[in-house]
């Protein structure tokens, strides 16, 4: 495993937005369908976050196969979504989404502890209620999302490769990890302009989409909404295709057969 240059991170991201154009119609209703699913797992009470994030490596993986249907000359197709929920890499994948789980508490807890009781109960207030937040507060409370979020990013991101490793080259939990996290040591510097590059992505589309809206006075109504989040979405879908990608360039194309 090669170091890949800093500029590989860009790449991923021009070959996802390639790879959407081979096949938009039937990319989009497939990750339309995985959205879906992804919320009626999300609204169970009490357990469906929690519930989500230890089935994200197989669903996630499940889209990507969708991905390699179409990169091998294939149809990506819904039913795709649900072949890890039948095969022996689901225990597998699921210890992965604990692994996942177990990231996600670690932030939410150094979130919590750098914004402390009161502020967060000052945002919760803000939530329901509409209270005022302090500059200085709204700053802290930035902050410390942001802490958390990092603190998020650096354990997940070690683990980037892991659930396509699994689920396609058949490797064990522990040996599927360390591959992983070397890899993306080795793609350090890809991962920073990845993630930078989607950021400025984001609000390149948020900014210019926020201004037409203004000129035509769509802001903050229903119209505005149906415009901006079908934008959003069109960006997430594309940068789960540049996950697969990720992976093409570090290990090759995966060995799934093609199907029409």
């Amino acid at each position: 495993m090669e170091r890949l240059p800093a500029s590989s991170g860009w790449l991923w991201i021009r070959d996802g937005f390639a790879l959407w154009r081979r096949q938009p119609n039937d990319l989009s209703l497939v990750f339309m369908l995985y959205i879906a699913f992804n919320l009626a797992i999300a609204v169970i009470p009490f357990v469906g976050p929690i519930l989500l994030l230890m089935l994200s490596p197989m669903l996630t993986t499940a889209f990507m196969s969708a991905c390699a249907q179409v990169d091998a000359g294939g149809r990506a197709h819904p039913k795709q979504l649900f072949a890890y929920f039948r095969r022996p890499a689901f225990g597998r994948l699921t210890l992965l989404g604990f692994c996942y789980v177990l990231a996600c508490l670690l932030g939410s807890v150094i979130m919590s502890s750098f914004a402390g009781p009161e502020l967060i109960e000052m945002a919760m207030k803000n939530n329901t209620v509409g209270a005022p937040i302090e500059p200085a507060a709204l700053l802290q409370l930035m902050e410390a999302v942001a802490l958390g979020i990092g603190t998020y990013l650096v354990l997940a991101i070690p683990l980037w490769f892991a659930a396509p490793l699994i689920a396609w080259q058949e490797m064990g939990f522990a040996k599927a990890v360390f591959f992983s996290f070397f890899s993306a040591m080795r793609a350090f510097k890809s991962f920073i302009v990845y993630v930078l590059a989607w950021i400025v992505i984001h609000l390149f589309v948020v900014i210019n989409v926020g201004a037409v809206l203004s000129l035509l006075h769509f802001e903050n109504t229903a119209a505005g909404m149906a415009i901006l989040i079908p934008c959003l979405l069109v960006l997430t879908m594309i940068r789960y295709c540049s996950y697969y990608s990720s992976y093409v360039q570090v290990f090759g194309k995966p060995a799934i057969a093609a199907q029409d």
